[in-house]
């Protein structure tokens, strides 16, 4: 079967308010003791499956969980393993999806695959809500993770969708979310408990995916299929934000996930009429939150080893630190969840039949390119006399450009479209550096002058000067790219 559910963490002031509230009307209390199980070298945790034992009112119940395409929805095995104490794993429960497992599931005894890696001890206090036409079971669990020598407070709730739909459920959630300040938390306890044994407590960076449409899509499908690619590659490095455990590579992707969402939106929100008009300028706030942070993270990591390698040898740069609680606060923050959850609300909301156009994707998408294409065009010419606004704006649109191939490249011959990629990707990249290099001038321009400024300012303006040549050269270049779609 599969669960619907969505978890959020608890700021520590509100902590106290939430409990207190929650057990002044009926709840059910109980503990729960549970051992997660691995191989010593994580091939569960790998593939995103958790294996667990967990008592519950006494009897012992296995569970097996894995992800779906789907944000919110995990599928979920249990089984009762009966009073006896404790027992041992039984594998033989998911003979019927072995297909679905890895292969150490098929192994010649193989429960003595798996030991067990850490364990939870929760106090779950619950009740159950009645929402529209759904039922909705909300858990406070409040305890522990429990490892060898040490153990990580667990404070969260959980909202549960036990029938109804996904909509009511995020209906449910808002009040809560506001008056509490919760925070969604996409990791899972078991996800928090492998991380930190591999002593590394932060999610991996979530990279974009190739987006796979169909020839026979329709409009409103297909900006559906690239609006939820943009939401699956920005949701874990929001949840790493959030959560405080991230680094620079998380706030860039984050940005790129924003980026391309909201050229999404730019492009295609005219197709279907259930987009929300404000989405595009809280993306944009939330993009431009994140801006200083990412400026001094690419300064930092770099240009500043080629400023001292130049001789620009004490500059003083800004520790990462220094935006950390700004980072964080900024997806902790009641907005940006509210913005998650209306989000999610459209990615897993059934598609309307009014939404439906007859006309085939392809065509609003070919013509989204060439307008794109040839408003790039029309700059190349002149790219060094324009104003720095300007030049930001052509970059902007070759991102835009890049993005919009992305989403539909599915449609066209992959040779095609990856050597018109092949040919702008020069572009880009010279695109971007020159940015940094104006973007670090900015930032050096604003320090107090010393010696040291003066250096990293000459330097930086000497490597302007050379990329703008570099960069005129492959403008002209551009326009003697073919289009893959004409």
């Amino acid at each position: 079967m599969s669960e619907i559910e969505l978890k959020f963490q608890i700021p520590d002031a509100f902590q106290d308010m939430i409990y207190q509230d929650f057990c002044a009307s009926k709840v059910y209390k109980q503990r729960l003791l549970a051992h997660y199980y691995d191989t010593p070298d994580f091939q569960l945790a790998q593939q995103s499956i958790a294996l667990r034992l967990r008592l519950e009112q006494g009897h012992w119940i296995q569970t097996l969980k894995y992800k779906t395409e789907q944000h919110i929805e995990r599928f979920e095995f249990e089984s009762d393993l009966g009073k006896k104490k404790q027992p041992k794993l039984n594998l033989a429960l998911y003979q019927d999806h072995i297909d679905e497992l890895p292969a150490l599931f098929t192994t010649e005894d193989a429960s003595q695959n798996f030991k067990i890696k850490f364990s939870t001890d929760v106090e779950r206090i619950s009740k159950i809500l009645l929402f529209n036409q759904s039922e909705i079971e909300v858990c406070l669990d409040i305890g522990h993770l429990v490892f060898q020598q040490e153990k990580l407070r667990i404070f969260e709730i959980e909202f549960e969708l036990v029938q109804g739909s996904i909509h009511d459920l995020i209906r449910c959630i808002e009040p809560w979310m506001n008056k509490y300040q919760l925070w969604l938390d996409t990791r899972s306890k078991s996800q928090r408990g492998d991380l930190h044994l591999q002593q590394q407590d932060m999610l991996l960076p979530q990279y974009a995916e190739p987006v796979v449409l169909d020839q026979a899509m329709t409009s409103n499908a297909a900006v559906h299929a690239i609006l939820n690619n943009t939401f699956k590659h920005l949701l874990p490095n929001a949840t790493a934000l959030a959560s405080g455990f991230y680094n620079s590579e998380h706030i860039h992707q984050a940005r790129v996930a924003i980026r391309r969402m909201r050229s999404a939106l730019k492009s295609y929100a005219n197709l279907v009429h259930d987009i929300s008009p404000h989405w595009a300028a809280q993306l944009r706030i939330i993009f431009q939150s994140l801006g200083n942070a990412r400026d001094t993270d690419a300064i930092r990591e770099t240009l500043l080893p080629q400023l001292q390698q130049a001789g620009c040898s004490h500059l003083e740069i800004p520790t990462a630190e220094s935006y950390h609680n700004q980072v964080m606060w900024i997806f902790q923050s009641t907005e940006t969840n509210q913005l998650i959850l209306e989000l999610m609300d459209y990615m897993t909301s059934e598609q309307s039949p009014k939404n439906k156009k007859k006309k085939p994707f392809l065509k609003y998408a070919e013509k989204n390119l060439k307008k794109t294409h040839q408003r790039i065009a029309d700059d190349i010419g002149h790219f060094s006399q324009l104003e720095d606004e300007e030049k930001h704006k052509l970059r902007k649109r070759f991102k835009h450009l890049r993005y919009n191939i992305e989403f539909v490249r599915s449609l066209y011959s992959n040779k095609a479209v990856k050597d018109y990629l092949k040919a702008i990707k020069p572009i880009q990249e010279l695109l971007g550096q020159y940015n940094d290099l104006l973007v670090a001038e900015q930032f050096f321009h604003e320090l107090p002058e010393n010696e040291e400024i003066h250096c990293a300012i000459d330097w930086l303006n000497q490597q302007e000067k050379q990329q703008l040549k570099h960069i005129d050269k492959q403008l002209k270049a551009f326009k003697k790219i073919k289009p893959f779609w004409s």
